[in-house]
């Protein structure tokens, strides 16, 4: 549940995201699950209930920097300037080289004013790459370098747009250069398990192109690295690369019933080829996979048998569908039986 939640809130399904969430808490409260919830509620522009998100998480780690550097940057948001120094510089005191208190430090420092201090800070040293600080920093910097170029000079204003560049968009930037100079040194599988491990994280965060880049360098360094074909395969179907996709996942589907079938059985729908799709998708919804994709196991279903003309099964399964509470789903669910009469529905 918690990588179709975090697939959720990467695609911007937010207020689906925020459901997943709020039900993995309440099965299974822990304070990472607080975070993750608290971070989908500050991104939905609800700063009151994430804060309250991140209450739980304190209550059950007070230790751990993470809740009270994300409460900082979040009650920055809200201008609650001395509130979030107090939250940040609590965090600096016993973790004053962790890079997200580092990084919750400079955005409050950045909200409150401190522009030029900041941004040559910054210039210094690497942006954090957890996404919550990331982003919300890189928009503060554009904002701000476009109200303070008149007290920066060309130069400096040109690095901190360049720097903006840069990060903002990874792939643009050429992530393929960053990798290999970040895997420099290391033995094939050495590059290969460090590759999978980012590339796995970002492809769970719903940062498929990224994460396309990292997994190919892995299976490249290992070609028999299994788990690094797998998500490759998956991160290719969820950044629309179908055929490429089934490549990758046919081998893998005879072996892997769950998360490897399901994801060929979708490729191969979305390539059109529905028969051969419905074949390996039954094989998935008789078996006995802990992979928690039913909802979208019924609606591909679905679209193969709309594409194979079994349209009262078609919407057996869309029915199924309409059942899950993902608004985006049962929209997708009723846009295919509005479809139903199409011979030709991808």
């Amino acid at each position: 549940m918690s990588g179709l939640a975090h697939r959720l809130k990467g695609s911007g399904k937010l207020p689906d995201a925020v459901k997943l969430f709020r039900q993995i808490v309440e099965l299974c409260p822990t304070s990472a699950g607080y975070v993750h919830l608290a971070v989908a509620l500050a991104d939905s522009g609800l700063a009151r209930d994430a804060l309250e998100a991140l209450d739980e998480a304190m209550a059950l780690a007070p230790d751990d920097p993470l809740c009270g550097s994300i409460r900082a940057v979040i009650l920055a948001d809200e201008n609650r300037i001395e509130d979030a120094e107090l939250a940040a510089s609590i965090c600096l005191e016993s973790f004053s080289t962790n890079p997200m208190v580092v990084a919750s430090n400079l955005y409050v420092g950045l909200a409150k004013g401190d522009t030029v201090a900041c941004l040559r800070t910054l210039a210094e040293s690497p942006i954090c790459d957890n996404g919550f600080f990331r982003s919300r920093i890189l928009f503060k910097i554009e904002k701000i370098v476009q109200k303070c170029e008149g007290s920066l000079s060309s130069e400096e204003a040109n690095n901190h747009r360049s720097t903006l560049n840069v990060e903002d968009n990874v792939r643009a930037a050429g992530l393929g250069d960053k990798v290999s100079r970040w895997l420099r040194g290391k033995s094939p599988k050495q590059r290969a398990e460090m590759a999978f491990r980012r590339g796995s994280r970002l492809f769970e965060s719903g940062r498929n192109e990224e994460a396309v880049v990292l997994l190919e360098e892995a299976v490249s360094a290992d070609p028999d690295m299994e788990k690094a074909r797998l998500y490759l395969g998956c991160a290719l179907f969820e950044a629309e690369e179908y055929e490429r996709a089934c490549s990758l996942l046919q081998p893998l589907a005879s072996e892997d019933e769950g998360m490897a079938a399901f994801y060929y059985g979708a490729s191969l729908c979305k390539t059109g080829r529905f028969a051969e799709a419905l074949e390996v998708l039954d094989i998935v919804a008789a078996g006995q996979s802990s992979f928690d994709f039913q909802e979208w196991l019924h609606y591909f279903r679905a679209l193969a048998l709309i594409g194979t003309g079994e349209r009262a099964e078609a919407i057996r399964e869309l029915v199924a569908v309409s059942e899950f509470s993902w608004t985006f789903l049962q929209e997708r669910a009723k846009d295919a039986l509005r479809m139903i009469d199409e011979p030709r529905v991808v």
